[in-house]
């Protein structure tokens, strides 16, 4: 009856493993894209509307451009951590 219990919770333990490493995998992926992203683009770019003038019913907007910088020290760290989380995802457990 011991041998048995322990068979299923070693199972059990499998099972949860391998779900476990396809997340680690995921998120490497998604670590890798993103890399490579901050590095070809070089940071985050967004745009903002800002009232410049409100006379009555007469308005008058700018847009106004901001960025984020990425330094390509986060591009290079991204993707090298990315490459690790897929490789030890990957790796056969015995």
């Amino acid at each position: 009856m011991g041998s048995a219990k322990i068979a299923r919770s070693h199972l059990a333990r499998s099972v949860h493993l391998i779900h476990l490493e396809g997340h680690v995998k995921l998120i490497g992926v998604l670590l890798i894209v993103f890399g490579v992203v901050a590095l070809a683009v070089g940071g985050i770019r967004y745009t903002t509307q800002e009232k410049v003038l409100e006379i009555g019913p007469i308005e008058a907007t700018a847009e106004k451009h901001h960025t984020i910088p990425l330094s390509p020290i986060v591009g290079v760290a991204s993707v090298a951590g990315g490459i690790a989380l897929v490789f030890a995802g990957s790796r056969r457990r015995v």
